[in-house]
């Protein structure tokens, strides 16, 4: 008996020191929300654990998701698993800069 309580508290401790380590984890890579694909559902904003996202009205236009705390992404995919439109990715932040040259060069032309 003193065994299984002995397994039942290590394997505690470890999801514990696992899920501090992923919670302080930081990440080369971001969030990217294709604004074509998203239904405005609010679902990634609920279950983001650390508010990085939120939705916000764009200049003439309706409300759409915004990143606003980048750097507080742990890479977590929590809102990835809640969209149910596949309108959020975790991409490298150099291939996002490219990504945003690529939609300025086609809004320019």
């Amino acid at each position: 008996m003193i065994q299984f309580y002995f397994a039942v508290g290590a394997a505690f401790v470890i999801y514990l020191v696992t899920h501090s380590l992923r919670k302080k984890k930081k990440t080369n890579r971001i969030i990217y929300i294709d604004d074509k694909k998203c239904a405005r559902c609010n679902s990634c904003i609920t279950h983001c654990p650390n508010g990085v996202l939120k939705m916000e009205p764009e200049e003439g236009k309706d409300m759409h998701v915004v990143v606003i705390n980048p750097n507080q992404c742990t890479a977590c995919e929590h809102c990835i698993k809640s969209c149910n439109f596949g309108a959020i990715r975790l991409i490298d932040k150099i291939q996002l800069s490219s990504t945003q040259e690529k939609i300025q060069f086609n809004n320019k032309h």
